[in-house]
């Protein structure tokens, strides 16, 4: 590939001119909801477990029965244990003959994890059997049998139990908030779900719990690794001042992060009290009128990031444009709903993206964005969308990540995100499961979630080829720290890459920023070089 105008990973490029736009807000206020302890009711805890045995049964049948299997380590991080080549928690698994790593709940049948109020093993039989159906299995010399139900309702009931149990578990611990992160304190409208469009699946991995790519089958040339990792959500950036950007980018490398996931939307000058210039969204006024000046401040955005060796995740639209605590053009000329309904909005959406992605970036040497795959993680369409609203078109999400994969190239490393919902129940949907073109199912949460939550989150999202990324957390108030800690610690006790909300200079005490002045930042740094020697179930590209 050319780089002739690629800046070393030593020192960032030059910064273009920045344009100054006037201050119309401050910083946000403190704002959102009640603090829980983190614990899942037990009720949330049995269907989601069950939802996912019934998809490691099911992925099994179709000849995918290793459990949980990963490359071998030297050592475990401190509060862990080994199975076999595997560290784990024993809050979120059970280790069986020191080789095979069950979700707490399930029991192991030679190398498949089942649960056992559902399923019995036959220590004789070779075969997996859904009711009717029964499938030569790859290699097990047991197997483990449903007592009742056939393959096909097993799959059907694997996608609608997941959504709704994780509706019972967001019911039980989340209370509605008027949001953490951007420039008002505008009140929300209350987000209900509906029943997911689609209950077929994707096809089944090779493996349930190995490094593995998604149904995409993304592929990459760069160095591959399969520990986890961790990163912060940072969402505006690439407005801040030079030197603004580059102490913040060293701390964020200084403390292990690897990611920094940012939208592409208008921001504030001043925008929470930051060195942010004003910068409108790409259509802010008129759909289908593009001005490029955010994309030129992502530019020089990149080349620092490229140059600390950090890579970003970039949501392409911002829900909370459509009206909630901004108005750009689709606002205008749809509304919230009809943004996600409307055709003609879909297809200005779709080129939205294309021309995102076809955007060239002269630190680059012009390449497109959609060929940075040694600075961009992802692209997912959209943060939050149908956040705090009915769920008007389930469907979106993938036909939006349909067009972000058409254009990147044939077997292209950036990866495809789904942007997240409000709580585990949004964002872990049957509908963003079973979409070939989704590879990472990002779940947000500000409800503590635990780490049985996500250890069944990310078995099921393995069950159907897909990676799991905690994407979005975050706390407020006297136990800001203590809280962001745990949550963290509950990932790595998963397995599963997170990203707090969010790093900002300067900190903002009584909300969800954080910066180096706070213990927050302490304490998950520490949990983010955690991160890094922990066993991911997935291969990262840093």
């Amino acid at each position: 590939m050319a780089t002739a105008n690629l800046p070393p990973r030593s020192t960032p490029a030059t910064a273009l001119p920045r344009p100054a736009w006037p201050t119309r807000r401050g910083r946000a206020t403190a704002r959102r909801r009640n603090q829980d302890n983190g614990a899942l009711p037990a009720a949330a805890t049995a269907a989601l477990s069950a939802a996912v045995a019934a998809a490691l049964l099911v992925y099994a049948a179709a000849g995918s029965t290793r459990a949980f299997a990963a490359p071998l380590v030297a050592s475990c991080p401190d509060g862990y244990l080994t199975c076999g080549a595997s560290c784990y928690s024993a809050s979120a698994f059970v280790c069986y003959d020191d080789a095979v790593l069950c979700p707490l709940g399930m029991a192991a049948c030679g190398t498949v994890c089942y649960p056992t109020g559902a399923y019995h093993c036959d220590q004789a039989a070779t075969t997996v059997a859904l009711g009717a159906a029964s499938v030569a299995a790859a290699e097990p010399t047991t197997s483990a049998s449903p007592d009742t139900a056939s393959a096909a309702s097993a799959t059907t009931d694997l996608l609608s139990a997941v959504s709704a149990a994780a509706t019972t578990t967001s019911a039980s611990i989340v209370t509605l908030s008027t949001r953490r992160k951007h420039r008002s304190s505008a009140t929300s409208t209350t987000q209900t779900s509906a029943t997911p469009s689609s209950t077929s699946t994707s096809a089944a991995p090779e493996s349930v719990y190995s490094p593995a790519s998604s149904t995409s089958s993304a592929s990459s040339t760069q160095t591959a690794s399969s520990l986890s990792f961790a990163g912060v959500n940072s969402y505006f950036i690439h407005t801040l001042s030079t030197s603004d950007q580059e102490t913040l980018l060293d701390a964020i490398a200084a403390a292990n992060y690897k990611a920094v996931r940012i939208f592409i939307n208008h921001v504030y000058a001043g925008s929470k009290g930051t060195s942010a210039v004003g910068v409108n969204d790409l259509e802010q006024y008129t759909v289908g009128q593009y001005d490029d000046t955010v994309l030129n401040l992502v530019d020089d955005l990149m080349a620092r990031c490229y140059s600390r060796g950090i890579k970003l995740i970039i949501a392409l639209h911002d829900r909370y444009s459509l009206g909630t605590w901004d108005t750009d053009a689709y606002a205008t000329a749809y509304g919230d709903s009809a943004f996600y309904t409307n055709s003609a909005a879909q297809a200005a959406m779709d080129a939205r993206i294309a021309h995102i992605l076809a955007h060239s970036n002269p630190n680059f040497s012009g390449r497109a964005w959609s060929d940075l795959s040694e600075v961009v993680l992802a692209f997912e369409p959209e943060n939050e969308s149908m956040g705090h609203m009915d769920l008007v078109n389930p469907d979106w999400t993938c036909s939006r990540a349909t067009a972000i994969r058409a254009a990147l190239p044939s077997g292209s490393a950036i990866l495809v995100s789904t942007g997240g919902g409000t709580d585990a129940a949004t964002s872990v949907r049957a509908g963003l499961l079973s979409c070939t073109a989704v590879d990472i199912i990002a779940q947000h949460s500000y409800g503590n979630d635990g780490a049985a939550t996500l250890a069944a989150a990310a078995t099921a999202a393995a069950a159907a080829g897909k990676r799991l990324l905690y994407e979005e957390f975050g706390n407020t108030g006297a136990d800001k720290a203590t809280l962001n800690a745990a949550e963290a610690a509950a990932a790595n006790a998963a397995a599963v890459p997170w990203m707090a909300w969010e790093a900002s200079l300067p900190s903002i005490y009584s909300d969800y920023e954080f910066w180096t002045d706070e213990p927050v930042w302490t304490a998950l740094s520490s949990a983010a070089a955690d991160a890094r020697g922990i066993q991911s179930p997935w291969s990262w590209t840093f």
